[in-house]
C-alpha cells in the first residue's frame, strides 16, 4: 500500500521504528497511517514552587545586564531552563518548551489580574476602601456576564 507521495507503508515502519495505526481522516473514507509518538507521556502539573522558580528564572535571565537583549529565542529559553535545573527542588523533569508554555501561562493570567486591578483603580471612587472597591467591581463583572444593567 502506498502511503502518499511515493513512500510505501514499509519504508515509513522502517524509518520511525514503530507500528502503523490506521487512522480515518477527517475529509473522508480514505485511510492514512499514523506512527504514535514514543514518549508521549503526560507530565505531571507544575507545583507553586515551580511556578515560582520559572519566574525567578525569566527574571533573572532576561534582566541579565551582560546579556540584555542580545540573546536568540533558543538560548533565551535554555538559559531559563539551566536556571530551573539548578534551582529545582522536585525531582519532575520538564523540557525548555514545557518551561515556555507554562511561563505564557502564568504571563496570560498576570495580565489578566493586572487588568482587573486597573479597572478597579480607574473608578477612582472615594471614600472607598480597596476591599469595597473590589467587590463592588465584582459585582458589576457578573452583572454585565447576566446582562443585568445596574
Amino acid at each position: 500500500m502506498q502511503v502518499g507521495a511515493g513512500v510505501e507503508e514499509d519504508e515509513v515502519q522502517a524509518v520511525a521504528g514503530a507500528e502503523v495505526v490506521e487512522v480515518q481522516s477527517s475529509a473522508g473514507g480514505n485511510k492514512r497511517p499514523r506512527v504514535p509518538r514514543p514518549n508521549a507521556k503526560r507530565q505531571k502539573n507544575f507545583i507553586p514552587d515551580e511556578d515560582v522558580i520559572v519566574v525567578s528564572a525569566w527574571l533573572n535571565v532576561s534582566k541579565d545586564p551582560v546579556q540584555g537583549a542580545n540573546q536568540s529565542h533558543s538560548s533565551f529559553w535554555r538559559r531559563i531552563y539551566d536556571y530551573y535545573e539548578t534551582h529545582k527542588k522536585s525531582f519532575a523533569s520538564r523540557t525548555e518548551s514545557s518551561l515556555m508554555h507554562r511561563w505564557m501561562y502564568i504571563l496570560e493570567n498576570v495580565n489578566k489580574y493586572c487588568a482587573c486591578y486597573d479597572a478597579i483603580e480607574r473608578r477612582n471612587q472615594s471614600g472607598k476602601t480597596i476591599h469595597d472597591k473590589v467587590i463592588l467591581f465584582l459585582i458589576s463583572v457578573i452583572l454585565e456576564d447576566i446582562h443585568v444593567d445596574i
